[in-house]
């Protein structure tokens, strides 16, 4: 058994008059990855069970782990049939084991086309939605195989303003067929292009749970929530970023929502790290649209990133290739608010 696989996680100090008592948790489960791999792959972020990954090279390479740390889905370069390259903006996973890419794909000259794949276990091609002309910036899947992706027009990825209007969140069926569109880009901003994600804001980001969907556009700290089952917009929110005591504003790195009670998780830091900018795990309080403070991530603990959710634990990852699985009930009970 690994060191990490009995490893503690030293959560918040909690005060109680004047004596801090240090509470602590252990993961439920832990995995090791190929460390190899995990270093020439893109952002992490675990979805349902798996870890999809894209290179970070030209080539438009995708491959998987499962939560036990195995290869489900072998390197593969990536190329739906006709195209001659694949721009491969975001990747994730749904809840059967297929991943899914999204991004620009070309058969020759022109501009291209924008795409969405799905690529079953074992590396096989298996649905190749097209999105002509416009390219799918961030997707996510849902328990059922629906789709939902976060677009730009192709003409506008280089832009970071405009006044063009267009449905921002596109949403498809199983089979590829699109359903509906929706989030006119307007609702963001009389100039905001909703998909831009900048260095120091973080990026857009989609979430799904079984009953819920949450967009996350970070040029706007806005957070919005559907509820699947009625179809329909619930949550819409400004939630200002968190700052340091100095007043720096943090970096969101990872947002993550859990599967039973659709709690959204928030994994913050800086540009650099020190005792006055460390990692930390927020709550969103959807009722006060604030993050609510949960643990700073700093040695001495060993758990120190936050890496997406699985079911109902949060998944954090020890040193470059250990990964433990948290539930995250157990995370919250043991905080206090900043």
């Amino acid at each position: 058994m690994s060191r990490f696989a009995t490893a503690v996680l030293a959560l918040a100090l909690l005060v109680v008059g004047q004596a801090p008592v240090v509470a602590q948790v252990f993961p439920r489960h832990t995995a090791e990855l190929d460390l190899n791999l995990l270093s020439q792959g893109s952002r992490e972020h675990w979805v349902g069970g798996y870890l999809p990954q894209q290179g970070l090279t030209s080539i438009p390479e995708v491959w998987m782990f499962d939560r036990q740390g195995k290869l489900v889905i072998p390197r593969t370069e990536l190329l739906p049939p006709g195209a001659s390259h694949f721009d491969i903006k975001h990747v994730t996973a749904d809840q059967s084991g297929n991943l899914y890419a999204a991004g620009q794909v070309w058969s020759g000259a022109g501009a291209g086309t924008g795409a969405i794949c799905r690529i079953g276990p074992g590396g096989k091609t298996i649905l190749v939605i097209k999105t002509d002309d416009f390219v799918p910036w961030v997707i996510a899947a849902t328990k059922d195989g629906d789709i939902w992706a976060l677009v730009v027009p192709l003409l506008l990825q280089t832009h970071r303003t405009t006044t063009n209007e267009y449905n921002t969140l596109w949403h498809f069926d199983g089979s590829g067929r699109l359903l509906e569109q929706l989030l006119p880009r307007s609702t963001f901003g009389p100039e905001v292009i909703p998909t831009l994600g900048f260095a120091d804001v973080g990026k857009p980001q989609l979430l799904t749970t079984s009953t819920r969907l949450g967009v996350y556009v970070a040029a706007r700290s806005r957070w919005i929530e559907y509820d699947l089952k009625a179809g329909k917009k619930i949550i819409d929110l400004t939630v200002p970023r968190p700052a340091a005591a100095d007043g720096t504003l943090a970096l969101l790195g990872d947002l993550s929502m859990t599967e039973s009670d659709n709690e959204v998780y928030g994994f913050f830091g800086y540009g650099h790290r020190d005792a006055a900018h460390p990692n930390v795990l927020y709550r969103l309080d959807k009722e006060s649209g604030r993050w609510i403070k949960i643990f700073d991530l700093t040695p001495p603990a060993e758990y120190t990133w936050v890496f997406g959710a699985d079911g109902d634990d949060l998944v954090l990852r020890a040193g470059e290739r250990t990964y433990g699985w948290f539930p995250a009930k157990t995370l919250t009970a043991t905080t206090h608010a900043p």
